[in-house]
């Protein structure tokens, strides 16, 4: 008995441009953004982060020790 030969899988025929462009788009948008959330993150204040970390569901005395304030520093800051 003979044995058959596989055929080859055929690939989609997609530009190398193409992809390289998205590529490099990609990169472009990253390098654009990331800057900017870098700059808010560090610009933010104590309030502005006591208030998102407690809408992710940390208590107020996480919140305390991660901004360096009392517990209830951190509930006033996030009822503000």
């Amino acid at each position: 008995m003979r044995r058959m030969k596989a055929l080859p899988v055929r690939q989609p025929n997609i530009p190398v441009t193409t992809m390289s462009l998205a590529c490099l788009l990609a990169w472009f948008v990253l390098l654009i953004t990331l800057p900017i959330v870098i700059l808010f993150w560090i610009t933010e204040s104590k309030q502005q982060k006591a208030k998102r970390m407690r809408n992710n569901g940390a208590t107020y005395k996480a919140i305390a020790n991660r901004i360096n304030c009392s517990a209830t520093t951190a509930r006033r800051y996030c009822l503000s």
